[in-house]
């Protein structure tokens, strides 16, 4: 798990804002999440958990941890017609390969 300081949000957010993180780190296995927050916990500082970035405006620096979820994956069970989605897979992705597998019900949830 890696962990940046004073790290730049600019490149983690849809408006690009350049707001900062007191610390940043992606977590790419439920592993590396556990982690992060035991290392905010042992801080007690505060988490926020991002995705894309697209539902999240940062109007100033962020005092505590930013854990970006990176684990992507996508299984599908066409017998249930139950997708497991990992944390970080992008929702346009996600919603065409539910299409393209003929698992409808979220494609009016397109490009929100």
């Amino acid at each position: 798990m890696v962990i940046e300081e004073n790290a730049s949000l600019k490149h983690h957010n849809s408006f690009g804002i350049n707001a900062n993180a007191a610390y940043l780190s992606a977590a790419t296995s439920q592993r590396e999440l556990v982690d992060a927050l035991d290392f905010a916990d042992a801080k007690r500082i505060p988490v926020c958990i991002l995705g894309e970035g697209t539902n999240v405006l940062f109007t100033r620096d962020y005092p505590g941890l930013v854990v970006q979820m990176a684990m992507t994956g996508v299984e599908l069970d066409h017998d249930s017609a139950r997708v497991k989605v990992a944390a970080g897979e992008n929702w346009h992705r996600l919603v065409e390969t539910c299409m393209r597998n003929q698992l409808h019900g979220l494609e009016n949830l397109a490009l929100i």
